[in-house]
């Protein structure tokens, strides 16, 4: 297993080009991510978004099997790998650019190229 980053409250800026790759994972479980240059994780474990909010000025790409199930996307997000979509919460989903596929979809989901 790998390391787990996780932002987990307060207000977190990531500019500039940024990149992960690895068996980690990073997940977001509450407060904000603001992405406002280049971010591309290739994580074995993917991205989670549990809570919080992640806005993308930027360029945001995830690959790896990632999930969100809760919190707020502001921006877009390109999905290049496998995108678990749940939960109970009120996900706001604004634009998602899925180049591959949404894999194991199990809620309404927009994905607008």
């Amino acid at each position: 297993a790998g390391a787990v980053v996780e932002y987990a409250g307060g207000t977190h800026t990531l500019g500039g080009t940024l990149s992960g790759t690895g068996d980690g994972v990073v997940r977001l479980s509450s407060g904000t991510i603001n992405i406002s240059g280049t971010a591309t994780f290739n994580l074995a474990s993917g991205f989670q978004i549990a809570g919080g909010t992640l806005i993308d000025d930027g360029s945001f790409t995830i690959s790896g099997n990632s999930s969100w199930t809760g919190g707020t996307l502001t921006g877009g997000l390109n999905n290049a790998g496998t995108l678990l979509i749940a939960g109970t919460g009120q996900q706001q989903r604004r634009r998602i650019s899925d180049r591959r596929r949404c894999g194991q979809q199990q809620s309404d989901c927009l994905f607008q190229q």
